[in-house]
């Protein structure tokens, strides 16, 4: 007979995933020191979750306790197993199916599979229950969805007492009334609190944390989870200690969670100290039966997930029943990321929806993104990857951030994603499907191992999502040809490119270094303490947590300054050579000669770190901060002079253009022009046109040509190149561009040079349109419309919908799209929150892929 079950379970709703867990029943006073929840799916072990502290009253010797915790969509059957702490499974239920657990500490049972389900358009205020009459899980059954009892018994089901109380609660002591933190007796309870040396139902009380009023002072009342309590460091919140009468002393100790040998202590009574480095509380009244105390947490605290505890008069002790999460504070003066400008605020911490640039510097676009940190499961990841940083650095933005790229990418840690950059994406989702931070979190999150598969944009999306959830402005940020300078053994500020004696193939061995068409990292906002003139460089520093090179051990790069940056300063940490290589190197072109070496035919100065890009504050349009990073391209501030070849050659001026306005499915027409200064003089022109990834590396040769042409004194001479879309398609995958290329020879003036251009196609592939007005609370219809522009069908084709407040990925696929064809695709959406919201579509086939669309949705509070 089980005596401690499961209750109440929410795994499933329609919309944003919220209010995700289990409630366990039994007997009151049960300590569930040590107990464990375990996750499976489809029959394999991938988590666990601890447990901690006392099952309370509720009702003829009887109570519940609601535990918090991101659970599996129902697709392919999903377990949870309650352990004890000798080992044994005191209930496992499933959902979905009921394979058998194959490991971990439930394995060889079979999960009793729930007869009912949740399902995609469940309410996000429902759940499953048990109903009936008794006293253990065999008397109960389970129910369909119905209004949520979270904290007490369900609807139609009924206690009977036990004849004997068989757990009684382990003692403890309270609370020590030493000040300070540090190593001291561990505490029992992490979570909960234990109850004092002789407790009794009159002393052991819970804390009132005003949650709602402290989350809205405290700017995270967008927290989807409405009962997860976060504020923010270097500012005061309250609490409430109920008791018959005004309490008068009291001792409040906070203790870090999982690392509980960490302890802060508060005598109550200051109502004065250090906002920064101290931690204090006075009393403030009282309101009904509260005795209310405001707490001020300092601005240099650890962040992370605390538990409060308390003692007071006549040894009275108050125990919460939530933990509480201390996040960052942009609001706080105290904070090192104090922002002091409220609507970059609300763009950089609040703000759920972005754009992140794409494409070339020729022809970019805007790639819509949805941050969602305000989802739990993101919420839930980001506090698993602080676990990782040792304690003591977890109060230090500056070795957060820097921790943070590293832990995006899976390299070294078993980070978030996996990077990958060969267009194969088997066992895994192509870079191009993801819409959004929600959906990786919460895989990492649920297996516990990193995400296949991310590129820089990717991996800049989830660090904006990781460093707003926990409370530092970030924004992801684009510098378009973005060069990687790889140190040989040092960064030297230069692309070197080699080619073979033709001048237009690469020589992949000899060259290492590359241009990137684009690439992403993230500025995050913080004080610089530990830099020499800090002050100077308080503002954006830059992080990257796509993988590139290694830096102090590690995949990780910065922060690094950006003023910094600008100014070419040395010695600054992090990472500051390779970075200013990636806005402002120099690139150098060089040809195989007859001896075996390399001739240098250019130099170019002003081809590096173009339109660099961020989403402006408040609105859609892009922000243009290349003069934040760089001064103005061949100024005296930018360089001294260079001794480097002319970009023409002799008496000539070499312009090589290419239609960016052409549609995917059209004939690329691109054009080189020779334009005589002065004199005749003949040419040897070998064109080609090849596929590359949008790291710079060749991928596959398309089409060349070579011409001999001659050009009269003053004029211009142009040769057509024609690339047709039978010829680039089929090698057209994920990112990749296309990059025309002419090695241009002058007989007459025995000189050569290397002019190129990128192309990229615009991202106006899908129509999105949602119809009518849209409301808090109401339902919407959104209508996606795509037409295949190819003259092959496209087979596999994926559709993926997501929007912040509107709706968790959705996912429609259809087996071939005719060319010509036209696929029209209803989307319900649910608005849950007032303001403006992003609706993005995305298409992925096994032809073509980076399909995409997007609309601005704007959604109203609802009439009284």
């Amino acid at each position: 007979m089980s005596y401690v079950f499961f209750n109440e379970i929410h795994y499933e709703n329609f919309g944003i995933d919220v209010n995700e867990g289990v409630e366990i029943a039994g007997p009151s006073g049960t300590n569930l020191d040590g107990w464990k929840l375990s996750l499976y799916n489809g029959g394999k072990h991938e988590s666990d979750k601890s447990l901690q502290g006392l099952i309370p009253s509720v009702s003829n010797g009887f109570g519940v306790v609601y535990v918090a915790i991101p659970l599996p969509e129902h697709r392919g059957g999903a377990a949870i197993a309650l352990v004890q702490k000798n080992g044994e499974v005191a209930d496992l239920i499933s959902w979905g199916g009921d394979k058998k657990c194959e490991n971990g500490p439930a394995a060889g049972k079979v999960p009793f599979k729930i007869p009912t389900e949740e399902g995609f358009f469940t309410s996000s205020s429902h759940s499953l229950q048990l109903a009936g009459t008794g006293n253990k899980k065999e008397d109960f059954t389970w129910q369909n969805a119905r209004a949520q009892s979270f904290g007490k018994f369900n609807t139609g089901q009924t206690i009977v007492p036990l004849p004997v109380k068989p757990v009684t609660p382990t003692p403890a002591p309270a609370p020590a009334p030493s000040g300070g933190s540090g190593s001291g007796s561990k505490p029992v309870t992490p979570s909960h609190p234990s109850a004092p040396a002789t407790p009794s139902p009159q002393s052991l009380s819970p804390i009132e944390l005003f949650v709602s009023k402290n989350r809205t002072y405290h700017h995270t009342d967008k927290l989807h989870a409405q009962d997860y309590f976060a504020v923010r460091r270097g500012q005061e919140f309250e609490i409430g200690l109920s008791a018959p009468k005004q309490v008068t002393q009291a001792i409040v100790r906070f203790t870090a969670y999982p690392d509980t040998d960490h302890f802060h202590t508060i005598h109550v009574g200051k109502k004065e100290g250090n906002p920064e480095t101290e931690w204090f509380g006075y009393f403030d009244g009282v309101q009904g039966n509260n005795s209310i105390v405001k707490i001020s947490i300092p601005g240099r605290a650890v962040v992370g997930k605390y538990t409060i505890s308390a003692s007071g008069d006549d040894g009275k002790t108050w125990t919460p029943s939530e933990p509480v999460y201390i996040l960052f504070n942009a609001w706080s003066k105290f904070d090192d990321v104090f922002l002091d400008d409220e609507k970059h605020r609300q763009e950089y911490v609040l703000g759920e929806d972005g754009y992140i640039w794409v494409g070339s510097y020729h022809n970019f676009s805007p790639r819509p993104w949805s941050f969602s940190q305000f989802n739990t499961k993101s919420l839930e990841a980001s506090l698993l990857l602080l676990k990782k940083i040792p304690y003591e650095q977890r109060g230090d933005v500056v070795l957060i951030s820097r921790h943070i790229s590293a832990l995006v990418n899976s390299q070294d840690d078993k980070g978030v994603l996996v990077g990958n950059w060969s267009s194969k994406y088997e066992g895994g989702t192509a870079p191009s499907a993801w819409t959004g931070s929600a959906d990786i979190l919460k895989e990492y999150l649920m297996k516990g191992s990193p995400v296949k598969y991310g590129q820089c944009w990717v991996f800049s999306g989830v660090t904006t999502t990781v460093c707003r959830a926990l409370g530092i402005p970030a924004r992801s940020v684009t510098n378009f040809a973005s060069a990687h300078d790889v140190p040989e053994p040092d960064y030297n500020r230069s692309v070197d490119k080699y080619f073979k004696a033709d001048g237009v193939t690469e020589d992949e061995e000899k060259t290492s270094d590359s241009v990137w068409n684009f690439h992403v990292w993230n500025d995050v906002w913080m004080s610089r303490r530990d830099l020499n003139h800090g002050s100077v460089y308080t503002g954006w520093n830059a992080i990257d947590a796509t993988p590139q090179e290694r830096s102090g051990g590690k995949y990780q790069t910065g922060p690094a300054p950006v003023s910094a940056i600008k100014s070419g300063a040395k010695n600054i940490n992090y990472d500051l050579e390779f970075i200013y290589s990636e806005v402002n190197a120099d690139e150098k072109y060089y040809v195989a000669n007859e001896k075996g070496g390399y001739d240098l035919v250019r130099t170019i100065t002003d081809s590096i770190g173009k339109f660099i890009s961020t989403k402006a504050v408040g609105t859609s349009a892009r922000q243009d901060v290349t003069l934040d990073y760089k001064y103005q391209d061949n100024s005296p501030e930018e360089r001294a002079a260079h001794n480097h070849k002319s970009d023409n050659v002799g008496d000539l001026k070499l312009t090589l253009e290419v239609d960016q306005q052409t549609k995917l499915g059209q004939t690329i027409h691109a054009k080189l022009s020779a334009v005589s200064q002065s004199k005749a003089t003949s040419l040897k022109v070998q064109l080609s046109a090849g596929i590359i990834t949008y790291t710079g590396k060749p991928v596959t040769n398309l089409d060349q040509k070579t011409v001999n042409i001659d050009v009269a004194a003053g004029k211009s001479v142009s040769v057509p190149f024609d690339l047709t879309a039978a010829k680039y398609v089929p090698n057209l995958k994920g990112t990749n561009g296309i990059l025309f290329r002419a090695y241009v020879w002058s007989s007459s003036d025995n000189d050569a040079t290397i002019v190129q251009q990128e192309f990229d196609f615009v991202a106006d592939d899908i129509d999105v349109k949602v119809e009518g007005a849209v409301q808090v609370g109401n339902s919407a219809n959104a209508i996606i419309t795509f037409k295949n522009p190819l003259n092959i069908p496209l087979t596999n084709v994926e559709l993926a919908v997501e929007g912040t407040d509107l709706t968790k990925v959705q996912r429609f696929k259809f087996s071939a799209v005719k060319p010509g064809e036209t696929i029209i695709q209803n989307v319900e959406l649910y608005a849950w929150e007032a303001g403006k919201k992003i609706l993005i579509a995305m298409i992925d086939t096994d032809e073509i892929n980076d399909l995409r669309g997007h609309v601005e949705v704007s959604v109203f509070k609802q009439r009284d």
